[in-house]
C-alpha cells in the first residue's frame, strides 16, 4: 500500500479485525460492504463495515467478456471432487521469505507462520 504510484484508499479501521471476503459493491462505485472477523476470537466474532467514497469518481466500466464452457483441460464429471481427499498438511513457501505450514481436515482449517497463528474461517 506504500508503493509509489500506489492509488488506493485505506479501508481498515483497526488492526485487530481482519478483512474476510467478499467485498461487495454497490453498482454505482462508491459504496462497499465487507465482513470483518475479530484477530483471536477463533472466528466467533465477526462485524461488517461499510464504506461511502465521497470523492471518488469511477471510471467507465471495464466490458465483460463472454468464457465457454468448453474447457479442454476441466473436468466433466464433477462427482470425482468427492473422492478428493478433503485432508491437507504442508508448507507454503512466501514469495520472498518464510512460509505457513498449512493444515486442512474435514472439519477446520489452520495454519501456523514462523511468527503468527492463522485460522482460516469457513472453510
Amino acid at each position: 500500500m506504500n508503493e509509489e504510484g500506489y492509488q488506493g484508499v485505506q479501508l481498515t479501521t483497526d488492526e485487530n479485525w481482519v478483512y474476510c471476503s467478499p467485498m461487495s459493491w454497490h453498482p454505482e462505485g462508491k459504496h462497499a460492504m465487507w465482513p470483518e472477523v475479530l484477530r483471536g476470537s477463533d472466528c466467533t466474532q465477526m462485524r461488517l463495515q461499510k464504506v461511502k467514497l465521497l470523492d471518488y469518481e469511477p471510471q467507465t466500466p471495464v466490458p465483460f467478456e463472454a468464457t465457454t464452457d468448453s474447457i479442454p483441460y476441466g473436468i466433466k464429471d464433477l462427482t470425482i471432487i468427492n473422492s478428493a481427499n478433503k485432508n491437507i498438511d504442508g508448507k507454503i513457501a512466501g514469495k520472498h521469505s518464510g512460509y505457513i505450514h498449512y493444515t486442512r481436515n474435514s472439519s477446520n482449517s489452520s495454519g501456523n507462520t514462523e511468527s503468527q497463528k492463522l485460522r482460516i474461517c469457513g472453510i
